[in-house]
């Protein structure tokens, strides 16, 4: 139930291959799959793959790029799908779902969300996406839940107090955590604790530094939120929360 500084992160610091999410701060991520973890930007999508242990440099392969160019779009993966949601082409808002399946090397287009939004997050609970806030000309308190089973979006309960973009968001024990963002100018520090079950809405402890355009992480029940920005500066902090 609080928050704690468990290091800083080092300036320059790569991520490892280790890490079962590995996010940027503003909306493209990497997703781990069952055979690395899986880049998606603007243009193109990438597949990192470590090697074997005896090897010294891990690789990065080209795999087929996303039909649909954009960015500051959300991720989530299901199985052994990874999904692409949302997010900017060049200017405009998109509400594009594209799913990439790993086995096959092929995207396939699945149900719009309500509406187009950038600067959102997304995280997955047993087969069900939750993509959170973002920014459509205007901050927004949107959550939206996609049933990868039936193809289909559900609106849930809005986000509640601020709107927000560049939040992020991890889920711990069937519960959607969502921590920071920033409305319209003024940065949070505020986490809110989403329930599935019950369509309802939490507001937990706060993190010690308010910050937006950060990523976060599970480690068991720890969720381990990152880097972020503050005002003009680029931050290094770290805060581990235990629900």
């Amino acid at each position: 139930l609080m928050w704690y500084h468990p290091a800083i992160v080092p300036k320059g610091r790569a991520s490892t291959g280790n890490q079962r999410d590995c996010r940027t701060g503003l909306g493209a991520r990497l997703r781990r799959t069952s055979a690395g973890c899986l880049a998606l930007g603007s243009l193109a999508a990438a597949l990192y793959l470590p090697t074997p242990a005896a090897a010294t440099d891990p690789t990065w392969s080209t795999v087929a790029p996303m039909p649909t160019a954009r960015w500051l779009l959300a991720s989530a993966r299901i199985g052994g799908t990874v999904y692409a949601i949302g997010g900017s082409p060049s200017s405009g808002y998109l509400a594009t779902v594209e799913a990439y399946d790993p086995a096959t090397n092929t995207w396939a287009t699945k149900t719009p969300m309500s509406g187009g939004r950038s600067g959102l997050a997304a995280v997955a609970i047993a087969g069900t996406i939750y993509a959170v806030a973002g920014d459509n000309g205007s901050r927004l308190t949107t959550v939206e839940a996609y049933d990868a089973a039936t193809n289909t979006w559900v609106a849930k309960t809005n986000l509640p107090g601020s709107t927000r973009a560049f939040c992020s968001v991890a889920a711990v024990g069937g519960t959607v955590f969502v921590m920071g963002g920033e409305n319209n100018g003024p940065i949070l520090s505020t986490v809110q604790a989403y329930d599935p079950v019950t369509n309802t809405w939490a507001t937990k402890a706060a993190m010690p530094a308010a910050r937006w355009g950060l990523a976060a992480a599970t480690v068991g029940a720890t969720i381990y939120a990152i880097g972020g920005v503050s005002g003009t500066m680029i931050l290094t902090t770290v805060g581990a929360y235990d629900p």
